[in-house]
């Protein structure tokens, strides 16, 4: 297989952490403004990320629960077959 520059930059793990952490961080700094220009006390902040977080939480051990449980049914839908 033939590697080129474009493969070698995009497979390149250093740079993957780089490039993903440019938008992070942008994402980050915009939702700092929106805070600070309307005015959000720090209580609001830590509130509206812990909500964040629990919902987050609870949406990934439910979908694991549905992942699990799909694939429990069919395996049994396997060994009825």
């Amino acid at each position: 297989m033939k590697t080129t520059k474009e493969n070698q930059r995009i497979t390149n793990p250093e740079g993957a952490v780089v490039l993903g952490f440019i938008p992070n961080l942008a994402a980050f700094f915009i939702g700092l403004g929106i805070a600070y220009f309307n005015n959000w006390e720090v209580r609001d902040l830590v509130w509206s990320l812990w909500l964040c977080s629990l919902v987050l939480g609870f949406l990934t051990l439910l979908a694991a629960m549905l992942v699990t449980l799909r694939g429990f049914l069919l395996y049994i839908q396997f060994i009825g077959n």
